[in-house]
């Protein structure tokens, strides 16, 4: 399930621990949502939409060579479909890697938009998995240039993310990196509403287990 730990102030940053689907050991991975810069992020890895602004501000500071082995990157895969991610070195910035991914465009069609999007979080995290990433930060996915609104954005991202934690525990955090207060609200909102489902359905399965003992 998931437990959440206020760590500053409301309007900067709060984690939470997510439970595995089966009972462990081991500790289970945080998911952290704060307001701050992805540029300056310090996990192991960063997630970045293309063709949007964080896409914009990450060349400016990665240089020409990261352009040179995206385009490689895609290369080899064929291309980047929408919901498709591939992973680049994090050349100038002060992370390892970036995972790079296509977010949808809303307009064109919300329903596969939604689909998309979340394949888009899947994704990067089997990439991080597959790559043995510790950590990985994500922005606000297809809320910028491709006009994903705000809060289905936010449930999209959060329920994909919380689901493929509880299924595999890794990677052991997992950080969105969010633009202002108003957008940290809508994820942390998403976040309780997923993690308070999970539970609601874990209580009712126990309770009916007990009956069935009965």
């Amino acid at each position: 399930m998931g437990h959440a730990i206020q760590t500053a102030a409301p309007s900067l940053k709060w984690a939470f621990t997510v439970e595995g689907r089966i009972p462990s050991a081991a500790s289970p991975p945080v998911l952290e949502l704060v307001v701050d810069d992805i540029v300056e992020e310090t996990t192991e890895a960063i997630v970045v939409p293309t063709d949007g602004f964080v896409d914009l501000a990450i060349r400016r500071v990665a240089g020409r060579a990261l352009s040179e082995a995206f385009r490689g990157a895609v290369f080899v895969e064929g291309g980047l479909a929408s919901g498709k991610a591939v992973v680049t070195p994090g050349f100038g910035l002060r992370i390892r890697h970036i995972v790079h991914c296509a977010p949808p465009v809303y307009a064109r069609d919300s329903r596969m938009a939604h689909s998309n999007l979340v394949s888009c979080h899947c994704e990067v995290l089997r990439l991080a998995r597959q790559q043995g990433f510790a950590s990985i930060a994500f922005p606000a996915l297809g809320t910028g240039v491709r006009g994903y609104p705000l809060e289905e954005a936010a449930s999209a991202a959060l329920t994909a993310v919380i689901d493929e934690l509880r299924e595999y525990g890794a990677p052991r955090l997992v950080r969105f990196v969010l633009f202002g207060p108003s957008m940290l609200e809508a994820y942390l909102e998403a976040a309780d509403a997923r993690l308070s489902e999970i539970r609601r359905a874990s209580l009712a399965d126990r309770a009916g287990r007990t009956a069935e003992r009965r």
